[in-house]
């Protein structure tokens, strides 16, 4: 996977991070600025990963709303099939971050033995 910037994703993933504890009380705003983090995201691998994004973007918050219609837990302001705006542009920014920690660190994960 080839970067244009190789830190820019570091700032961007702890900016995904605090734009959630900053304004999960404000969906609008959270949604704003997780939109534009992932949009500097996908830019930074140069649109490479997109699909990766989104699948995870819509199995992250599958899973949740399912989890959700179970009983397993509960979001304090849900506005869309009881999750946050926000949560599938969470899903897929920490894609992107699986996605880039696996490329760096996976050639040193051991092989399996047949």
């Amino acid at each position: 996977m080839k970067l244009r910037n190789r830190y820019l994703p570091s700032f961007l993933y702890a900016s995904t991070l605090g734009s959630v504890m900053l304004w999960w009380q404000q969906p609008l705003i959270a949604t704003a600025s997780l939109l534009a983090i992932g949009i500097l995201l996908n830019w930074n691998t140069r649109w490479q990963l997109l699909r990766v994004y989104l699948v995870f973007a819509l199995a992250g918050s599958l899973s949740e709303i399912l989890a959700i219609w179970s009983g397993a837990w509960s979001y304090g302001l849900p506005q869309l099939f009881g999750i946050p705006i926000w949560l599938p542009l969470v899903w897929g920014n920490s894609s992107l971050l699986l996605a880039e920690l696996i490329h760096r660190y996976g050639q040193d994960l051991p092989d399996e033995e047949a």
